[in-house]
């Protein structure tokens, strides 16, 4: 059994300290989020719809190549650790298979927080990198980058 910590009137109240840019939130973004752990797929999906986005989900990285074979992604957010295939795996195969055009901008979910395993994920592919326990902020702030965000509005050109 897992408790969580209720939160009083006063903290529900106070506005976010975080914020992805409004003409963000309205675009038809296409996100994937590829993760094992059941209650991190909650989390994660949890803090997409606050921004308004509804995502799809696959459990490990050969369920996410399956769905990116029928289905353009804009971005997905992947976990590095998985059963079947790993996260970094892949990444790999989705950039291999993936036109530059089509590119999605690939966001690492992981425990990991050593130096050389950033450089694991961003040696595969990935874009961008969030260590676990995962914070709203930080999914704002891999939303509203400058280079996520350039990459977006070529692939909806």
């Amino acid at each position: 059994m897992i408790t969580l910590p209720v939160g009083n009137s006063e903290q529900i109240t106070t506005k976010p300290n975080f914020f992805v840019p409004i003409e963000i939130q309205s675009l038809p973004i296409k996100i994937l989020v590829v993760e094992d752990n059941i209650f991190n797929q909650k989390i994660v999906l949890s803090m997409l719809q606050k921004f308004c986005y509804q995502t799809d989900v696959a459990v490990n990285g050969n369920e996410a190549i399956n769905l990116l074979s029928n289905q353009k992604y804009d971005l997905i957010f992947m976990d590095v650790q998985m059963p079947i295939m790993d996260g970094v795996t892949a990444t790999k195969i989705i950039r291999e298979n993936s036109l530059s055009a089509t590119k999605p901008w690939i966001v690492a979910l992981t425990a990991g927080v050593l130096p050389e395993d950033y450089q694991a994920c961003i040696d595969a592919g990935m874009n961008d990198y969030i260590s676990k326990p995962i914070d709203i902020k930080e999914i704002a702030r891999s939303l509203s980058a400058p280079n996520f965000l350039r990459s977006l509005q070529l692939n909806l050109e």
